[in-house]
């Protein structure tokens, strides 16, 4: 069986590396599957699921904005944020969502709405990727 060796980094860790026999993750322009030896490529990543098959397993993570190179049967993600399943606290989601609610709905003058949008979208995201929606 073929493999791409892929990568997964923030700037904090690397989040996962090894070698796998696919990856699907959110492109800035559309959804995009990636199997061994694809072509090269440089995308823009938006938040959202990359999913991955390691031996068989399916793993899944949720990842903020970045970019993807592919190069030489490599995948390199570059984002802001991985998480996986174990790494979201539901508690703690529930709450930003309820922020991000509460200034949406707020009439004070100096809220970033943009902010506060993109807030509850990552937030309703991390739920529903923690209930496995």
């Amino acid at each position: 069986m073929s493999v791409l060796h892929l990568e997964i980094m923030t700037p904090d860790r690397v989040a996962f590396e090894g070698d796998v026999s696919s990856v699907y993750l959110e492109g800035s322009e559309g959804r995009l599957g990636i199997l061994p030896a694809h072509t090269p490529l440089i995308a823009t990543l938006s938040f959202g699921k990359l999913r991955f098959d390691q031996t068989g397993k399916p793993r899944e993570f949720l990842c903020g904005e970045g970019f993807l190179e592919i190069s030489e049967n490599r995948a390199s993600v570059l984002v802001d944020s991985a998480e996986d399943k174990d790494d979201i606290d539901q508690d703690r989601a529930e709450r930003a969502l309820e922020r991000a609610r509460s200034r949406i709905n707020s009439k004070e003058a100096d809220i970033d709405l943009t902010r506060a949008e993109a807030a509850l979208r990552r937030a309703m995201a991390r739920l529903k990727f923690v209930k496995g929606e």
